[in-house]
């Protein structure tokens, strides 16, 4: 998509100000949801105390002024609805409306699930109301439940949604609980919602204010897209935009997995098993015993490990999404890839060394390891899966650091990249696989030039900052432990917090070749 999000949105507030305020149903426009029930009275249902209720319980609560849109700061006059920017949204981005799929929290009757299905959406609808849930029956309302949002996760509906919609009901709840039911909200929705899908909430409050929620929501990666209520305090209608696929701000459980299908030169984790690896027991204890918010699969390669689909289930069952760090071969296959995005997947964080089978495969070790691991990249992002993809600088691929990128941004349509040096790594002859820094100065300035060029993201780990160019910085430095590098060397230098230093087998290699320390 050529425009960002919000130029989108931005497009569809000029139409709404300057066009007629209408709903097109059938190619026929209506000034008001209510027109439109009288023109096709079978499309909600043919009695007429069901349409009094549609006036009452439902139009009441859903026709609202659109008071502002965040991007352009412009007055929307006449009555609209969200149903009428869910439309426009909807048509502004050419997306077809029986491709989107909307869940409604806190459905009531579920006459709103039956008017957006009628329409051409795919509705789903939650209620924890059991007289409610008979009515929907009774109504031969589909795809409506009764569940609450405590128990609400991917297998609901086996399904992932462009929109949702949520209404809860705090009217009489503590300040404590509204905190609470906001935090649960975001973090439910969160794993049933891809990165540029919108949240849409309603509630009425006195005791909460607005720019408190603005901070739950930030917390779990989501933005204000629209505030239908900005000159109240009293309530909350808003939509929110999903921005951040990636779980920065959360509780996750890292969880270390053995059992590797590759056999790279430089690997550190099967040459010093400097961690504990987790059995299953042990994460079902923890899974029961703390209250995380995602879990986070790492180690050796947790695809390969005999216990990792089960834990995944676990998790799944728990209502947890997770993230991976994985070498992509076993996601080479689309089936097995889909089970884990329908299991939860949210974040994939994998390794390619080379931009030819031969570069990658003499690091690897491993026949096949090029196009399985590509392929699994390219099946990612095909999925909209967020994915970043590290290079690992060694002897044998520095001077192909711009290929390797290219290959990524240009054949796999890669848009984040990270480029690491070598730290705390096991060779018999290490020279062999490291570099000296100044060997590969030139070639990061090379993969620069090129990366500027693009409109990828782009970072560096575990190489000292004096080896980076700081003129024209366009790049972002990946600090995970300050000081991992633990060296003497850099105890005065000006930046020794802010970097993960030289590595002490690099000074015991080269001593201080390429090091300039900022004074």
């Amino acid at each position: 998509m050529e425009n960002s999000i919000e130029e989108k949105i931005k497009e569809i507030a000029e139409t709404l100000e300057n066009s007629k305020q209408t709903i097109k149903i059938k190619n026929v426009e209506f000034n008001s949801i209510e027109e439109a029930i009288k023109k096709y009275p079978n499309t909600i249902s043919s009695s007429k105390e069901i349409i009094t209720a549609i006036k009452k319980e439902i139009l009441k609560e859903y026709v609202n002024t659109i008071k502002e849109i965040t991007n352009t700061k412009q007055e929307i006059s006449n009555n609209s609805t969200e149903i009428k920017l869910i439309l426009k949204i909807i048509d502004t981005l050419k997306i077809k409306r029986k491709n989107v799929k909307i869940l409604n929290i806190g459905t009531n009757i579920g006459i709103f699930v039956k008017f957006l299905k009628e329409i051409g959406f795919q509705s789903y609808g939650i209620d924890n109301n059991e007289t409610i849930s008979r009515i929907n029956k009774y109504l031969e309302i589909e795809n409506t439940k009764n569940q609450s949002i405590d128990n609400l996760n991917y297998n609901t509906f086996n399904t992932k949604f462009d929109i949702i919609i949520c209404r809860p009901l705090i009217e009489d709840l503590t300040t404590e609980e509204i905190f609470k039911t906001f935090n649960q909200i975001f973090r439910k929705v969160f794993s049933l919602l891809d990165v540029n899908k919108f949240l849409i909430i309603k509630a009425n409050r006195n005791n909460i204010k607005y720019s408190e929620i603005l901070q739950i929501a930030e917390k779990y990666g989501f933005y204000e897209l629209i505030n239908l209520n900005k000159n109240t305090e009293n309530e909350i209608h808003a939509i929110f935009i999903k921005k951040n696929s990636y779980l920065y701000n959360l509780k996750g459980y890292v969880v270390f997995l053995d059992k590797c299908n590759n056999k790279c030169i430089f690997c550190f984790q099967t040459q010093n098993h400097r961690v504990k690896y987790t059995t299953l027991n042990e994460f079902k204890k923890k899974i029961k015993e703390n209250e995380y918010d995602f879990v986070n699969f790492c180690g050796e390669e947790c695809t390969t490990n005999p216990d990792f689909l089960d834990m995944i289930d676990f998790a799944f069952e728990k209502g947890l999404q997770f993230t991976i760090t994985s070498n992509c071969r076993k996601l080479a296959s689309k089936e097995y890839l889909q089970n884990l995005i329908n299991k939860g997947l949210t974040h994939v964080y994998t390794s390619l060394h080379g931009d030819t089978p031969e570069l990658h495969e003499q690091i690897t070790r491993t026949k096949n390891s090029f196009e399985e691991t590509s392929q699994g990249i390219r099946n990612c992002v095909e999925n909209n899966i967020s994915i970043n993809v590290n290079t690992v600088i060694c002897k044998q691929n520095y001077k192909k650091l711009t290929e390797i990128k290219k290959y990524l941004i240009e054949n796999l349509k890669v848009t984040k990249t990270r480029t690491s040096g070598l730290i705390d790594f096991k060779h018999e002859n290490p020279t062999e696989v490291m570099p000296t820094y100044e060997e590969i100065k030139p070639e990061i300035s090379r993969m620069l030039i090129y990366l500027n060029t693009t409109q990828t993201s782009f970072d560096f780990e575990k190489i000292p900052l004096c080896v980076l160019p700081q003129k024209n910085k366009k790049w972002t430095y990946y600090l995970e432990v300050v000081n991992a590098g633990n060296s003497p060397y850099c105890s005065n230098c000006k930046k020794n917090n802010e970097c993960s230093q030289v590595p002490n087998q690099y000074l015991e290699l080269y001593q201080t070749t390429g090091l300039q320390k900022f004074l």
